[in-house]
């Protein structure tokens, strides 16, 4: 049984296919002039072995089970758009998305892994685990649980120092 969530990301998918074809030069960056500021842009190209799947409540924001935040084509910019995240003092990665004109600031892991991991349960809180660097948002590295279950992995990874 396909449900229609699933055949509505095949199409996602297929359309963003078709639009990465673009020349060399154009395919790791793009400036864009936004009242006289120069941004540079990261545009997305699918990897090997990559999936996306839309977030959930951000209509035209994607994640990617690699760990990835990209923006769709919209009226600011005709690409898709890889968001460049910012860092925490905790280390975990944050992206700003907007929705009906205001803008939210998530975590990374927060949005990868509901998109492609089970959250239901006891657990209150994404954990990277096996590996415990908070800047791998890879979607196989992220686990739902509870905050003792995150302390007892740094202790195993880290040790009593």
């Amino acid at each position: 049984m396909t449900s229609s969530r699933s055949i509505l990301q095949v199409k996602a998918v297929r359309e963003l296919q078709s639009q990465l074809v673009l020349p060399p030069k154009e395919q790791a960056n793009t400036a864009n002039s936004f009242g006289g500021n120069h941004i540079m842009r990261t545009l997305f190209i699918h990897q090997h072995e990559e999936e996306i799947r839309e977030i959930e409540d951000f209509p035209g924001y994607w994640a990617s089970n690699l760990g990835r935040i990209i923006s769709a084509p919209r009226s600011q910019h005709k690409e898709w758009i890889v968001l460049s995240p910012g860092a925490q003092k905790t280390g975990h990665l944050s992206v700003t998305l907007c929705r009906g004109g205001k803008s939210y600031k998530r975590n990374v892991h927060d949005l990868v892994g509901r998109a492609f991991n089970n959250f239901s349960g006891s657990g209150t809180q994404w954990r990277h685990h096996p590996d415990s660097d908070p800047t791998n948002n890879n979607a196989n590295n992220l686990i739902w649980g509870s905050p003792s279950e995150d302390g007892w992995d740094q202790i195993c990874d880290h040790g009593n120092q």
